[in-house]
């Protein structure tokens, strides 16, 4: 629950539709950021760009072509309390692939968060990510970074659990 001042605030940066953010969005920036405002409007601003840049929920499994065919990620089924699985193989990432760019793995990660948020059960707002690091080498590291930057900043308060 919401203390006044909490209220007060989501209230009013909702009514300001805050950098294109809403409702549940904007909340769990807010959360994320212990309800202050400032950063919170800088995590918004962020997302925004990476949105922005990237487009996740417009991108298509034809798009993604061979790092989507690579199987570094996928959907899996669903954890006991009924989030989402994210599956990431980083043997399956290989990094000096053509396909192995930084767009490419935002567009892959992106997409796979996108689709395990429309799996989202009724209740359910959050997904779990499993992490197979064997095969781990230094190449991989962008790849790991990528993923951490992407539940620090896109899809806040999003990651349930993270297992390796």
């Amino acid at each position: 629950p919401l203390t006044k001042e909490q209220r007060k605030s989501f209230v009013k940066l909702n009514s300001a539709g805050s950098r294109g953010f809403a409702g549940d969005d904007l909340l769990r920036a807010l959360v994320h950021c212990d309800h202050d405002e400032a950063l919170a409007d800088k995590l918004l601003l962020r997302n925004r760009a990476w949105l922005d840049r990237v487009k996740p929920k417009q991108v298509t499994p034809a798009q993604l072509g061979a790092s989507l065919q690579s199987g570094a990620l996928a959907l899996g089924g669903f954890s006991r309390c009924g989030w989402p699985i994210v599956e990431l193989h980083v043997d399956r990432w290989h990094p000096n692939e053509p396909y192995a760019t930084e767009a490419a793995r935002e567009s892959l990660l992106g997409f796979a968060f996108e689709h395990g948020l429309q799996r989202l059960p009724p209740g359910q707002d959050r997904l779990l990510v499993l992490a197979d690091l064997s095969g781990w080498g230094v190449g991989h590291g962008p790849l790991i970074s990528s993923l951490v930057g992407l539940v620090q900043a896109a899809y806040v308060e999003r990651l349930g659990a993270a297992a390796g």
